[in-house]
């Protein structure tokens, strides 16, 4: 037992040392994977805002034309003619809707 422990604190150094320089090792690619997926992300960022900023007044406008389109559709199922709200028959509602039953 004795002549083990005594290899094994021969060898507690050499160890240290090469945990130490494994751990060194993994830090430093953990940085470098930061630092270069940093720089794609920045990069995609710009990307990004350019594109939110160039479609996003086209996004609200296609919404106003989808709706128009969908009232439209609903008054050429009632031929025309507009059709009468029933409020005091609240069929649903939540926190900025109500619907109620209409003829």
């Amino acid at each position: 037992m004795k002549k083990r422990r005594s290899k094994i604190t021969e060898k507690q150094d050499l160890c240290e040392r090469n945990l130490q320089q494994w751990i060194e090792n993994k830090n430093k690619m953990f940085y470098d994977h930061i630092q270069k997926n940093d720089h794609l992300a920045l990069s995609c960022l710009a990307i990004r805002k350019s594109i939110y900023q160039s479609t996003s007044e086209y996004i609200h406008r296609s919404g106003e034309v989808k709706y128009k389109l969908l009232a439209v559709k609903d008054l050429v199922k009632f031929n025309g003619k507009n059709p009468t709200n029933n409020e005091l028959e609240e069929l649903a509602h939540g926190t900025h809707f109500a619907i109620y039953s209409a003829e």
